[in-house]
């Protein structure tokens, strides 16, 4: 066992902007004035919860560790498979090298651990298919009896995947395990604020509810390793991974390639047949073609995309820059990538619409995030500006005395004793 336990808690769409709100919440407010608060951290681009979690505990970029986008390629498909699964990730984590040298893992609902090597594992996995079934999928994909088990005492706080009911399960679990196991890494994933901005918008009356419901689950937390004797060796590092755009209009950017025959729809809202094809991220777009030598296609929607930028009501704005093309790692299977006009959302299909969404360009919204620190070897008292997501990855691994692999992130010496 660890000589120092570390407790991860994410904190999905609470940004740099939230601060103010979570500032007055007594726990937030308590573990600041005890801890390190680094704000207007940058995030990761694409800027989406399954590449971004990835490069918290792998300190990787996108081009690196492989996990590019929440969801998976499937032209005109309104439910596409998504990356739940660890496999995919093609560099070392965090939790694989903790368990290599023998710590105790825990993952409850943390994003792309299906089939991870964690020890006690609720991977976050759903149905997509009329034939797939939850219980099997997460029995199969995670820790069997620990699930079950979970599930069969604190059950009564599920609605299956609705919020709050899902977060509020989680933090029971995770506080059930505290007592129970005394993992020494520990990774929970809260969506309850990410859920209700999507539906109602940033500064909705319901997203702020949300605000707070995750300062009383932070609470809880905290309550459950005090009173299993862990607060004085456990570390702690609250963090979010991107901000969010309120949505006034909602695009799909390949009715502009069905216009000019590149594309057929069906009445039903599927693809019959395609030479090219937008990928539809929330904030971004990316630009598919059947056959990837192509260049005479790729020309045609160059020329096309080119001419919506000059027209103001396209809704679409200009093009991805090269730089996060590139980090992200799109740029290895798509051959572009269009952002939105302010306000504009990508979604290929109506029911899939929000009042606020994510994915934007990191150099066009200002949404950059935060993490807080505590514990015996983190400063106190301290607030600082800047940084990375990736640089949480080293400190991590520094804090349960994991020798620090390569990867992009940097650690940060000036946070700790």
């Amino acid at each position: 066992m660890a000589k120092n336990k570390l407790l991860i808690i994410s904190l999905d769409a609470v940004s740099n902007d939230d601060i103010a709100v979570l500032a007055e919440c007594p726990t937030f407010r308590s573990l600041s004035e005890g801890g390190t608060l680094v704000y207007d951290v940058h995030p990761v681009f694409l800027s989406n919860t399954y590449p971004i979690h990835t490069s918290i505990i792998t300190g990787c970029h996108p081009n690196k560790h492989g996990i590019k986008d929440n969801t998976l390629p499937a032209p005109g498909d309104a439910k596409p498979g998504w990356n739940w699964y660890s496999k995919d990730i093609k560099v070392p984590s965090l939790y694989q090298k903790a368990s290599e040298l023998g710590l105790v893992t825990a993952g409850i609902f943390w994003p792309v651990t299906a089939g991870a090597q964690i020890k006690y594992n609720i991977p976050e996995i759903l149905p997509k298919r009329p034939w797939e079934n939850q219980i099997i999928l997460s029995l199969t994909n995670g820790s069997p009896f620990f699930q079950l088990s979970s599930v069969l005492k604190h059950g009564k706080h599920l609605k299956g995947a609705f919020q709050p009911q899902l977060d509020d399960f989680s933090c029971a679990v995770l506080c059930d395990l505290i007592a129970s196991k005394e993992p020494d890494l520990m990774m929970i994933h809260f969506t309850d604020v990410d859920t209700h901005k999507h539906h109602f918008g940033i500064n909705s009356p319901e997203a702020s509810a949300a605000l707070k419901r995750m300062d009383q689950r932070l609470s809880s937390l905290l309550t459950s390793l005090e009173s299993s004797g862990l607060s004085k060796d456990c570390h702690i590092i609250v963090l979010s991974d991107h901000g969010m755009t309120d949505v006034i209009k909602s695009i799909n950017p390949n009715k502009y390639l069905e216009k000019i025959g590149l594309l057929r729809y069906r009445p039903n809202g599927s693809i019959s047949s395609w030479k090219a094809w937008f990928k539809c991220s929330g904030g971004s777009g990316f630009l598919y073609l059947k056959n990837p030598e192509d260049q005479q296609t790729l020309f045609q929607v160059r020329s096309i995309v080119d001419s919506l930028i000059q027209d103001k009501e396209s809704g679409i704005k200009g093009i991805l820059n090269e730089e996060e093309f590139f980090l992200s790692g799109l740029n290895q299977e798509c051959a572009f990538g269009i952002i939105p006009s302010d306000g504009v959302e990508f979604v290929e299909h109506p029911q899939n619409a929000h009042h606020a969404n994510h994915g934007y360009s990191l150099k066009e919204n200002k949404y950059n995030t935060f993490y807080l620190l505590s514990g015996p070897r983190i400063k106190n008292g301290l607030k600082l500006q800047g940084g990375s997501l990736l640089d949480i990855t080293p400190l991590a691994a520094s804090l349960l005395d994991i020798p620090i692999w390569d990867m992009d992130g940097k650690l940060r010496t000036d946070l700790l004793k």
